[in-house]
């Protein structure tokens, strides 16, 4: 099961295809899908070239608030109740994420 949520429906829309999924009965109109699908040989899917720059930018923010976490609330798993909206400035842990960007 992949972790993205949108997967298996890009991957039937893609293909044509339906996924099986436990506990769901296949349409026996709809065409099953093998596994053996292959983007470039059987869609005509291409990535728009600078999606990889927002992937990095949302790991980039995702790293810099999970590294203030351990360092303002080590061993805990919750929020950070006092860094809430009006309280406490995350700039300490945001400014490496600005250099990436240079």
């Amino acid at each position: 099961q992949p972790q993205n949520i949108w997967f298996n429906e890009f991957w039937e829309d893609d293909f044509r295809c339906k996924l099986t999924r436990p506990g769901i009965k296949l349409d026996p109109d709809k065409k099953k899908c093998t596994g053996e699908e292959r983007i470039g040989r059987d869609s005509h899917y291409e990535q728009e070239g600078k999606v990889q720059f927002v992937i990095d930018a949302v790991y980039a923010v995702a790293y810099a608030l999970h590294s203030m976490h351990q360092d303002l609330c080590p061993g805990s798993a919750g929020a950070l109740q006092q860094h809430g909206p009006g309280g406490g400035t995350p700039l300490p842990a945001v400014h490496p994420v600005r250099q990436l960007q240079r």
